[in-house]
């Protein structure tokens, strides 16, 4: 994880946006697609959660799977 601006700077939104990417990927994997359990790993609220997945396009599927 980059803890230092580079020499020529970089853009911040796009950085902020793919780390926050690659967190909830791996929260939804690790919570085994359980998106409630994702949020409590990211320590945000299943709403929050939600609001992040359709700000980066990444909402594909029912919010939780089908329990049976």
């Amino acid at each position: 994880m980059l803890v230092e601006l580079p020499e020529g700077g970089l853009a911040l939104e796009g950085y902020v946006e793919a780390v926050e990417r690659r967190l909830i990927t791996q929260a939804i994997t690790r919570s085994g697609g359980v998106k409630k359990d994702a949020a409590k790993l990211l320590g945000i609220t299943f709403r929050s959660l939600r609001y992040r997945l359709a700000k980066l396009n990444m909402d594909a599927g029912p919010d939780e799977p089908d329990a049976e």
